[in-house]
């Protein structure tokens, strides 16, 4: 019987009628290959007993992931010291990351719906195209359950409220019906972090005679409060409280799509497709002060259209061929209210001054790639190349290459390649400074690895890599001082080892990030005569740790985790000596945290199961906060989880 990580978000899955409790193949989906890839499969996840996406790969080694410590707030993940745009995340396929800004949030997605999770640690190009510098994540989604419906319930501290109910129908072996709902609440932490999450998937399925179809449709909502960070010690923001930023932001994220995935074969040939439309509305209201008294309320459309298809096949032994194609629409529909009250009072009866501005920008890009991957005895070697066609900056190519040799014990990998990140629509086409000249970010990297298994010993294995990346974008200030734009002026090299130790109940991992910028910061600016100068500095990279390291102890019905997490450092312009401007340093220190998790099967079908997290209720900021002065975003407090799940 399976064990089950505490279950904090939801989880639909859905059975025969009258069957068996066992597996349901829903479509199938090939696994990945090649070099510095890692594929966790279900038995893997549930394993880690991680309760949220972005817990189980904060433990992974090489990887960084980064929140803002408020339930249901904007989780994202660094891959190998990149920036959480350049990390591509999919789901069965289809990319996730906002046209906008390039980062995909992981909050909205529930770990306990993915039956695997293939993660590249490394710039993926050839296959991925734009926006894999850092590495790609793939989530699957489950394709079976235990039984013909489940329902879960969790409540924890703060106010949280978890339910889920899971209904559905098998006709024979061909066709599957499913239908999954989720409700999640949650009180918060502070004043004005709320958050409610709701959603419903229903998915249909087809094999028949080696081909697999499948059809989904999902909607989900999200509204949240957005605090802040803490004010500076012994102030009270003017629209705050003395822990919170702001009481009156809110967010309101609302994501509807479609995807249908083909996979078969006819003959010796692979074929496979993914076909997606996304649409995620976002509507935020602010209200804060800059001169006059100013509120905001923006709105957000995105829609998303993506197409890829590829096939697999041998023209001659021992090389396998794959050839494909990928297409990408991003339309953005966005509206801007700002109204200020210029009076002698703040927000008086009288609507003030709105000023509306609207943009609707287009992107697509279209790419092509063929990959080679060819089998010699103990030795496998892959290469790929890429051609990618955008509306904006033209035609980019891309490739990599990958060499493994596989001993009795030893496994060694050798990898290298180029990649590069398009700019986001607010960087192109942002309506008070976007830059349509602009260039993508371009990297390449290189690596080598190991995986060493001896019987009756630890299994260990490491990575160390560098990378380069180059023509990194960053929001530069024109001649007067009062405009920013973004421009290609910044860069980074990265320098970076991870080792991993398993050994029976007990793993470590160890993560090496030394990341440096160089970056064009403004060291003059003078708003009486317009002259404003910029230098090239260089420091170590910020918001990243040098060192992570993560301890684990499984006893089955128990795991302990332990985290440390070293310092990390931010940088913030002064301009006290206007009009000269320099930079203030603030390290967030390092912390240790950690985790207990436990679960029980009372009977056939039925568990409880709890988690406490945080346990010496470490108070080290989760994040950074917006200026110099303010104590950045804090940790969430020691918390507990208690639920049970019922399959029926």
């Amino acid at each position: 019987m399976r064990k089950i990580a505490p279950v904090l978000c939801v989880l639909f899955l859905i059975a025969p009628a009258g069957a068996d409790v066992g597996l349901v193949i829903i479509r199938e989906i090939q696994p990945v290959s090649g070099t510095d890839w890692l594929v966790l499969e279900g038995d893997d996840i549930l394993a880690s007993e991680a309760t949220t996406l972005g817990e189980l790969l904060a433990d992974i080694p090489g990887v960084w992931v980064n929140d803002s410590g408020t339930p249901g707030g904007l989780v994202t993940a660094s891959i190998r010291g990149s920036a959480a745009n350049q990390v591509l995340v999919l789901v069965d396929g289809i990319p996730i990351n906002q046209a906008t800004t390039g980062v995909a949030d992981l909050s909205s997605l529930p770990l306990s719906e993915f039956e695997r999770i293939e993660i590249r640690r490394g710039v993926a190009s050839s296959h991925y195209g734009g926006g894999a510098v850092g590495g790609v994540v793939n989530l699957v989604t489950r394709t079976g359950v235990e039984a013909n419906g489940e329902f879960t319930l969790g409540l924890g501290s703060a106010g949280e409220r978890r339910y889920s109910l899971a209904l559905g129908s098998g006709f024979g072996s061909e066709l599957t019906l499913s239908a999954r709902g989720w409700l999640a609440e949650h009180d918060g932490w502070r004043d004005n972090s709320a958050v409610e999450e709701k959603g419903f998937r229903v998915a249909a399925s087809l094999a028949l005679r080696g081909h697999t179809l499948r059809a989904d449709y999902t909607l989900w909502t999200k509204d949240q409060g957005l605090p802040g960070p803490l004010p500076p010690e012994g102030t009270v923001p003017e629209f705050g409280s003395d822990d919170t930023t702001s009481l009156y932001d809110d967010q309101t994220d609302t994501v509807q799509g479609v995807t249908f995935n083909y996979h078969g074969r006819i003959g010796e040939v692979t074929l496979h497709a993914d076909l997606g439309w996304r649409d995620s509305g976002l509507d935020y209201f602010t209200r804060y002060r800059s001169y006059y008294a100013t509120q905001d309320a923006y709105a957000y459309r995105t829609t998303d259209y993506y197409g890829s298809v590829w096939s697999r096949f041998s023209l001659f032994e021992p090389v396998e061929f794959e050839a494909g194609a990928d297409y990408r629409t991003s339309l953005l529909e966005a509206k801007t209210d700002s109204t200020i009250w210029s009076g002698g009072s703040d927000f008086p009866d009288d609507p003030g001054v709105t000023t509306t501005t609207e943009w609707s920008p287009e992107v697509d890009d279209l790419g092509g790639w063929l990959e080679a991957r060819a089998e010699l005895g103990l030795i496998s070697a892959d290469a790929g190349v890429r051609a990618d066609s955008h509306k904006t900056f033209g035609t980019r190519l891309t490739g990599d290459v990958g060499l493994d040799a596989a001993l009795e014990t030893l496994r060694l990998r050798l990898s290298g390649g180029t990649a590069f990140r398009p700019p986001t629509l607010n960087d192109l086409y942002w309506p008070t400074g976007g830059n349509p000249d602009l260039r993508p970010e371009e990297a390449w990297e290189a690596g080598v690895g190991f995986d060493w298994e001896p019987p009756d010993m630890p299994a260990v294995s490491g990575n160390i890599f560098y990378r380069e990346t180059s023509d990194l974008i960053s929001w530069q200030p024109d001649e007067t001082g009062l405009w920013w734009t973004p421009e290609n002026v910044d860069s980074q090299t990265v320098l970076g080892a991870d080792v991993e130790v398993v050994f029976g109940p007990v793993s470590a991992g160890y993560t090496f990030t030394d990341a440096t910028q160089r970056r064009s910061e403004v060291v003059f600016s003078d708003w009486m005569t317009g002259e404003t100068r910029t230098a090239t500095v260089e420091r170590r990279a910020a918001f990243l740790p040098v060192h992570q390291l993560t301890l684990a102890y499984d006893a089955g019905v128990v795991k302990l985790t332990a985290r440390w997490t070293g310092d990390r450092a931010a940088y913030y312009p002064d301009y006290s000596d206007s009009p000269r401007v320099t930079m203030t340093q603030k390290v967030i220190p390092s912390v240790w945290s950690f985790d207990a998790r436990a679960e029980y099967a009372l009977a056939h079908g039925f568990r409880f199961f709890a988690a406490l997290e945080n346990l010496t209720d470490a108070d080290a900021p989760a994040a950074f906060g917006n200026t110099a002065d303010d104590r950045d975003y804090p940790r969430a407090p020691r918390r507990f989880t208690l639920g049970a799940e019922m399959l029926f």
